[in-house]
């Protein structure tokens, strides 16, 4: 038996850069690896468990590794989550929860002295000029070498600080190493990029207005503006929305020429900042702003400086007291691209991995794989026995797996996945095959009632059998009028409740109006930041979920 990694646990792992450009001590890197638990057998830890202080430990123990194999469950993203300047990847540990949620293959980088190159800065990195890009390349190489389940291709990343700004500069560079990126509290300071980078790359930026160590206004040499109190330094000043305006424009192709409707008039969307210089986001007739406001200087200058203006549309996702989510509505753009810009969250310290920043970002990740192959993404309500409150829908059944990232070469556990299977994938084929026993046994019955209905019509009550034989048209639960097969919708519904204990008849069908019968977001529709936080949730069971769809 092959010993694998257990799941849900973070494995420090070394890698060799193979002809290595640094110097010798720096070719071998160190980075850390969490599986999501769906991938491991019932005999595998499923507790969480936090990472072992000594990030060298690679020794094989049985506290880590099992012998088994992994299920099946086709193609699952690798998300690389990048730290900042002066730490490592312990204040990033909180994504490991997060990501196993989504199942996704969590990937935790180590830098150099705890510093990545990110073109302009940052730490002994940069001053040594470490090539961090075929660092990130390797571990995908090896990565997809050694399992089955993850491509270089489907990759996704979150930086935060240097990471951040690693994640942006990389990503122009070498547009093929991530399929779409989430810089927090770090962007590029480019203000060009090159043609071939048009293919399109997600991006989810967010930035505080309140942040001193990467101003929202730009880090530069100008005297007028604020400085920074980083490393990173410009001769230009690059505001975060023109950053964003870039990358909307010259890598995903977004363009202001749209058929959609802007509102009229001047709207505030959020004011903030810190340390005398203030910051405004206005839309003024589908123009977003920035402005810049300078407390300390006011009575020399303009109380107010428009920073950089967007022609790019831009509704907004997601608003909240001190936050809001700026998405791009153009038709024209190749990929999603959303700015979430914060009131007071300084420099994202001790947040970046807290379950609400995790829950907006993974989702975002998992929307963008997802609708790869143009799958759909679903919610189930959280049940009692099970974790799995959301999955991606394969349209037509021409992709499997979780993601829809895989061809469907034959009919699999995880090919155009149900309610029912979603909620349960370990389920024994018996049980599908008794449950097709029961549905057949149903319609049978049905179907026998209604010749006795015609052949017997003193057997039942005068209004239940009218209206049992009335008509076989499905009824639409959401519909107020009444349809003429109501008293069979009736008969059948005594039945089912009959077979459930009385104390969750009600409870039941009370929540099984809670469920969502379409999909509230367009599976081509990736531009919101999307809270799980914010869904209702339901109390129905597996068995409850399969009665109901007998029952329908």
């Amino acid at each position: 038996m092959v010993r694998l990694p257990k799941c849900s646990v973070l494995h420090a792992r070394e890698v060799q850069i193979p002809n290595c450009k640094d110097a010798p001590e720096h070719c071998n890197r160190i980075y850390h690896l969490s599986l999501p638990n769906i991938l491991c057998s019932d005999d595998g830890d499923k507790k969480r468990r936090l990472p072992d202080d000594n990030i060298t430990g690679t020794s094989y123990n049985d506290d880590k590794f099992f012998d088994g194999k992994y299920n099946h469950v086709g193609t699952i993203p690798m998300v690389f989550a990048l730290h900042g300047l002066g730490t490592d990847h312990r204040p990033l540990d909180g994504y490991a929860e997060t990501a196993d949620d989504y199942n996704f293959a969590l990937i935790l980088p180590e830098g150099v002295n705890q510093s990545f190159n990110a073109g302009d800065c940052c730490g002994d990195a940069h001053k040594l000029g470490i090539h961090d890009v075929e660092f990130l390349y390797q571990i995908q190489h090896l990565l997809s070498n050694e399992f089955d389940f993850v491509q270089p291709e489907l990759s996704y990343g979150i930086g935060w600080d240097n990471g951040g700004l690693l994640l942006t500069d990389a990503s122009i560079e070498s547009p093929h190493l991530f399929k779409a990126i989430v810089p927090i509290a770090g962007y590029s300071t480019r203000t060009w990029v090159p043609p071939s980078v048009g293919t399109g790359i997600g991006i989810m930026m967010h930035h505080s207005l309140d942040d001193l160590i990467i101003r929202p206004s730009g880090c530069c040499e100008d005297p007028n503006m604020p400085a920074c109190q980083g490393d990173l330094v410009s001769k230009s000043c690059d505001s975060v929305l023109e950053s964003f305006d870039l990358w909307a424009r010259s890598v995903n192709s977004c363009t202001s020429d749209v058929d959609e409707r802007t509102p009229s008039g001047t709207t505030t969307l959020l004011v903030g900042g810190a340390d005398e210089a203030f910051y405004s986001i206005e839309q003024e007739d589908g123009v977003t702003s920035m402005a810049f406001i300078s407390v300390a200087n006011e009575q020399d200058q303009e109380p107010s400086s428009v920073l950089f203006d967007t022609k790019v549309p831009l509704s907004i996702s997601y608003k909240r007291d001190g936050v809001v989510c700026l998405a791009t509505a153009s038709s024209s753009c190749v990929a999603n691209s959303t700015l979430c810009l914060y009131k007071k969250m300084g420099h994202f310290d001790g947040f970046v991995s807290t379950p609400f920043m995790g829950d907006q970002v993974m989702e975002f990740l998992a929307r963008d794989a997802c609708g790869t192959n143009g799958g759909s993404w679903k919610r189930l309500p959280r049940t009692s026995d099970s974790s799995h409150r959301m999955f991606c829908e394969c349209s037509g059944n021409e992709h499997s797996g979780l993601f829809c990232l895989d061809a469907a070469v034959e009919p699999s556990l995880f090919a155009g996945p149900s309610i029912a299977e979603i909620s349960q994938p370990g389920i024994p084929r018996l049980v599908y095959v008794a449950f097709g026993f029961v549905v057949v046994f149903y319609v049978t019955f049905l179907f026998v009632m209604r010749k006795l209905c015609t052949k017997h019509d003193g057997d039942f009550p005068a209004t239940i059998h009218d209206d049992m034989c009335a008509g076989s048209t499905p009824i639409d639960s959401h519909n107020s009028s009444m349809p003429k097969n109501q008293g069979q919708l009736y008969w059948v519904k005594t039945k089912f409740e009959s077979s459930i204990p009385r104390g969750r008849v009600r409870k039941l069908w009370n929540d099984r109006e809670k469920i969502p019968t379409t999909d509230d977001h367009d599976a081509n529709d990736r531009s919101d930041c999307s809270h799980s936080s914010d869904m209702s949730q339901s109390s129905l069971d597996h068995n409850d979920t399969l009665l109901f769809q007998l029952y329908e």
